[in-house]
């Protein structure tokens, strides 16, 4: 009788429409909960564990893993830039492909850094590196000829029609950590961040040299003091200044920045002949070790002519000593700056015109 009254209470239609409302909000929960629980891509999580394990966060491509991670037409949600090495070529200096690995993994670690909150965007994104001894398929998959070669691999497109110019150009993007960000941030639209490069020097190593200094100071320091009188000797200024100004004319600093060799191998000669080495690389733009310091010595020397005939010269009493002097300074001078006018020609392609009034 009890259940009877309750039926009474509800019509049939509003019955109908509890049940119908019930039935959406169940449906409604489940789309929610499997919008949460979507499956990954396997690969995406494959690569993500990978990264987790390397050092700078650039993932080594195996043959099986170029295969099933980066090659073939199945649709992927993820770009990857791939770093060509081959290490029967990292003893050539001029191609510095540690150098640049060791670059690429700084963009690599400043990406990951940068988004190490946000997973989805991590998911977009991978830094990888083949070698041509383990994965010769991805030097042929991508006509890859010669290096060094950095490539863009773009989301849901298989090996078959690569898109055009992919690769990074070194005439727009230079071979640094934030020349390969801009690349890789123009190509895929994701920042970098900020390139973080470790200090020269670590802790353990300043560290290190304070306890050295202090323990040695008092052993180094009254010899020194009493030596005191060479830092007023005018002498030794002048041979500093001189060997300051040597090492800024010679391109000192270029070659310890660009790490460049004091000289290189001809490629041109024939393997039949003995080795011939270059000193003067034809070109601008780049500069030789061995090139800097012959120019420099020749500035310095120019400097060193007119230094003599302007502060040495004048206290000599001998008339005839001072005119022979002057006149060879002036001979040697003259040879000097037309050695180097000639080099720039040669080297440059620019000729320097004379007009006489």
């Amino acid at each position: 009788m009890e259940c009877r009254g309750v039926w009474k209470v509800f019509s049939r239609r509003e019955v109908v429409l509890a049940a119908a409302l019930q039935v959406l909000l169940c449906f409604g929960g489940v789309l929610s909960v499997g919008g949460f629980s979507a499956p990954q891509d396997p690969r995406t999580e494959e690569l993500l564990e990978l990264q987790r394990r390397t050092t700078d966060g650039v993932i080594r491509l195996d043959a099986d893993r170029f295969k099933r991670l980066a090659q073939g037409s199945e649709p992927r949600a993820y770009s990857l830039i791939i770093f060509f090495d081959a290490d029967q070529l990292r003893s050539n200096q001029d191609l510095k492909l540690e150098e640049l690995r060791r670059e690429f993994g700084y963009v690599a670690t400043a990406f990951i850094r940068t988004h190490k909150d946000d997973l989805a965007v991590r998911r977009r994104l991978f830094f990888a590196d083949v070698e041509f001894g383990q994965t010769a398929a991805a030097f042929q998959a991508f006509n890859v000829m010669a290096l060094p070669h950095i490539r863009h691999v773009p989301p849901s497109s298989g090996m078959t029609k690569p898109a055009e110019r992919e690769d990074m150009d070194p005439a727009a993007h230079a071979r640094t950590a934030e020349g390969i960000a801009g690349f890789v941030t123009s190509r895929t639209g994701l920042p970098m961040g900020v390139i973080v490069r470790p200090p020269p020097v670590t802790k353990f190593q300043i560290l290190l040299t304070a306890v050295v200094f202090i323990v040695a100071s008092p052993f180094v320091g009254r010899p020194l003091w009493q030596t005191r009188h060479l830092l007023l000797d005018p002498r030794v200024w002048c041979v500093g200044a001189f060997l300051i100004y040597f090492f800024s004319v010679s391109g000192g600093m270029y070659n310890i920045i660009r790490g460049m060799p004091m000289l290189m191998l001809d490629r041109n000669q024939d393997r039949n002949q003995p080795r011939k080495f270059v000193f003067f690389y034809k070109g601008s733009g780049v500069q030789l070790g061995a090139e800097g310091f012959i120019v420099g010595s020749l500035y310095t020397g120019v400097g060193a002519l007119v230094a003599l005939m302007t502060h040495v010269l004048p206290k000599c009493q001998s008339t005839r000593v001072v005119r022979l002097c002057c006149y060879v300074a002036l001979i040697g001078a003259f040879y000097m700056v037309r050695k180097v006018v000639e080099l720039d020609n040669w080297k440059t392609g620019y000729r320097i015109r004379t007009y006489w009034p």
